[in-house]
């Protein structure tokens, strides 16, 4: 132990002032382990104060010591002794070389301590010996990440190639061969070889597998859902027929397809998607596509009617729809088509945004009614065109567009009457003409063809829908499903008296009364909810 003594004088003194404080800090620094363990030399000052660190030099003026707080020079008349010592780092080193050659016990102790002093050389050196020494030591091994497999430490690639070695052995034995990362019988692998696909108990083509899981070959050969597809289908369609390109949006079960905007694409999709839906809940149908084809329905919204009528040349021209139907299609203001290609089509001219969509959203409910349960039978005109206006009325809280009168498929509304539709207030003039018996009887109006149901007749149908939906949420469903379980052969007109039956039998069966019975209470119900 070396110590150094000196006069104390005024000017020693106030050298010293700077120092005093380091009292507090050597105790800091010992707290966060900056202290002994990691420097083994104290300074001993003459006001009492010591500092702990590691002496760096030494001269008859200064003492310089490396402290957790950096390097300080000292004068050297402030110090009075020095007590020297050995720091960790040191004591690691003379450990070290204090070892046995196979000592693997103390290597391991070593090799812990110089982590926790963040001595990395020395610890990997260490970890190296111990590993040449015992290649199975677990803390070592464990710290390089691997691990045990068969009574052994092994890295994790090598357990899981060790694994799979084992697992093909087991294959193998039980006479399975390779086949694309897994093992199946040689039968099977001459099946697969051959481009067969097994499906439950049976092989198949690539082509028919796909086609079971919804798939179909896209034009650069990648399988594409069907749905997908169509949706690709349909837009080339579009911008084929008006020779640009569409905006298109996209939704779980509608695509809307449009060259007015991409805003306008998107809010006429999601309108069709709540549109969807609703009708999926209330007919108690998942929320898939099986049930509807399976593809979405296509909007397909123009900004002009010219742009419109060139769409319906193309279906006409494209589809087995044909000319005519076309031709027929140009002289109204929108059409949808249900059997084969889900879609509805319309312009916006001068009517606006606002009144497409609600185009779109009557047509939507015609689409959706058709194609529910389809077989090659139909609906009457009443309870279709009814289902159409209250689609609209839910999406939209009113009623701008009605699908009769003077045999065309048009907005055709008396001004009188108009307001109170488009301003969803349907229900006051149907309760006038319930006050006054003005009505169409429901054994009547069920007989009705297109050309000649009125708006109140339609009206009629959409109170008959709210009612239903009163008194039992599954009454629509259940009367539909008899409607087409009861449906005659030969989809006759609705002024053939089996379609009558057909309505009377469904009727029956939903509401366990007949039509005329139904129809007063539905007299009853509108006149009590007017009140």
């Amino acid at each position: 132990m070396i110590a150094t003594t000196s006069t104390t004088s005024a000017t020693a003194t106030t050298r010293l002032a700077p120092w005093r404080t380091f009292g507090f800090a050597l105790i800091t620094a010992a707290m966060f382990g900056l202290g002994a363990s990691a420097f083994a030399d104290t300074v001993h000052l003459k006001n009492g104060s010591k500092l702990e660190g590691k002496v760096k030099s030494e001269s008859d003026a200064f003492v310089e010591i490396e402290t957790a707080f950096g390097v300080q020079k000292l004068p050297r008349a402030d110090v009075v002794k020095i007590e020297r010592g050995v720091t960790a780092v040191e004591q690691l080193a003379l450990d070290r070389k204090a070892l046995q050659k196979d000592d693997v016990a103390g290597r391991v102790a070593l090799w812990k301590r110089a982590g926790e002093l963040k001595q990395k050389k020395a610890r990997d050196e260490l970890e190296r010996e111990i590993l040449a020494l015992d290649p199975q030591q677990a803390d070592v091994n464990r710290a390089r990440g691997n691990v045990l497999f068969d009574g052994k430490f092994v890295t994790p690639a090598e357990k899981d190639r060790l694994e799979r070695a084992a697992r093909e052995a087991d294959m193998l034995a039980q006479g399975l061969v390779p086949h694309e990362g897994g093992f199946v019988t040689p039968e099977e692998k001459a099946k697969l070889d051959a481009g067969f696909v097994k499906r439950g108990d049976r092989w198949l083509k690539e082509e028919e597998a796909k086609a079971l899981d919804g798939l179909v070959k896209a034009q650069d050969g990648t399988w594409i859902k069907r749905e997908d597809a169509a949706v690709a289908t349909t837009r080339k369609s579009a911008e084929s027929a008006i020779e640009r390109t569409v905006s298109v949006a996209v939704r779980d079960h509608a695509a809307a397809f449009t060259d007015v905007s991409d805003a306008f694409a998107g809010k006429l999709a999601d309108t069709m998607e709540k549109g969807f839906k609703r009708f999926a809940k209330e007919f108690a149908l998942d929320e898939g596509l099986q049930w509807f084809g399976p593809q979405r329905v296509d909007l397909v919204v123009f900004r002009t009617r010219f742009d419109y009528e060139r769409f319906c040349d193309w279906i006409g021209a494209n589809t087995r729809a044909g000319t005519q139907w076309a031709e027929r299609a140009k002289k109204v203001a929108g059409v949808y088509l249900f059997e084969t290609w889900p879609l509805a089509t319309t312009y916006v001219g001068n009517r606006g945004e606002d009144m497409a969509i609600a185009h779109c959203c009557n047509m939507l409910g015609h689409v959706l009614l058709n194609r529910y349960r389809f077989q090659n039978n139909g609906i009457p005109p009443f309870f279709d065109e009814a289902f159409a206006a209250l689609t609209e009325f839910d999406l939209t809280g009113r009623n701008a567009f009605f699908n009769v009168g003077a045999g065309r498929y048009e907005r055709h509304i008396e001004d009188k009457e108009r307001a109170f539709f488009e301003d969803g207030k349907w229900m006051e003039p149907l309760r006038d003409g319930f006050r006054t018996r003005s009505d169409t009887p429901m054994d009547q109006v069920v007989r009705r063809e297109h050309v000649t149901l009125s708006q109140m007749d339609v009206a009629k149908g959409m109170a008959l829908y709210q009612y239903w939906r009163t008194l039992d949420p599954k009454r629509m469903k259940q009367f539909f499903d008899a409607l087409r379980d009861a449906w005659p052969s030969g989809n006759p007109p609705p002024t053939q008296p089996s379609v009558f039956n057909a309505c009377q039998k469904a009727f029956n069966v939903a509401c366990s009364k007949d039509m005329q019975l139904v129809d007063e209470e539905l007299r009853a119900w509108v006149m009590k909810k007017a009140d």
